[in-house]
């Protein structure tokens, strides 16, 4: 087999003879596609946890004012509590 052949990482797959400029083309697309794919997965479970994480920390904040889960608006006329 030709020596340049066997220097070029995509001749273990197919020599560049039998290849269409196509073919490479449309391979190359198919793999930019799936990164890029695989990039907005990483954002969107990033974007989650941030998410998460500030959830969780608005109940700790919300917790130490009092104004947690089930105390929300007591002591506020505004927004629905009694003005006990």
């Amino acid at each position: 087999m030709n020596q340049t052949l066997l220097s070029h990482p995509s001749s273990f797959i197919l020599p560049p003879f039998l290849v269409e400029p196509q073919d490479v083309i449309s391979a190359y697309k198919a793999i930019v596609s799936a990164c890029k794919t695989n990039l907005q997965s990483v954002s969107t479970v990033i974007k989650a946890r941030e998410h998460q994480e500030l959830a969780t920390r608005m109940v700790v904040i919300e917790r130490r004012l009092g104004i947690g889960e089930g105390s929300v608006g007591r002591g506020d006329p505004a927004i629905g509590g009694s003005a006990d």
